[in-house]
């Protein structure tokens, strides 16, 4: 798992996953993933056989595109969590109007 944007490197959010991850005894590792695109992010997430990312600026529209979405997502959509299932980047999004 993992926190991608650009930049990525200041995040906390591995220091709260990880312990989050270590309590509750799950076999991951929450890592900080920069890119210089939401293709390159997308990319390093399905090579490295990720389960699940968070996705912040600057890549929350741009990634968009790049991931299946469901039929209820937002008609102006920006992503904040992709996971993985088989070869398949699902996503869940929150409203453009909330970002």
């Amino acid at each position: 798992m993992a926190v991608t944007g650009n930049p990525a490197l200041h995040s906390l959010s591995p220091v709260l996953m990880n312990a989050a991850v270590q309590h509750n005894g799950l076999p991951y590792r929450y890592l900080r993933l920069p890119a210089e695109s939401a293709q390159e992010a997308i990319d390093t997430f399905k090579a490295l056989d990720m389960k699940g990312m968070n996705v912040t600026a600057p890549f929350k529209r741009d990634v968009i595109p790049l991931i299946d979405l469901s039929p209820t997502t937002p008609k102006k959509p920006t992503l904040s969590i992709a996971c993985i299932a088989a070869t398949t980047v699902f996503g869940a999004t929150i409203p453009t109007s909330q970002v």
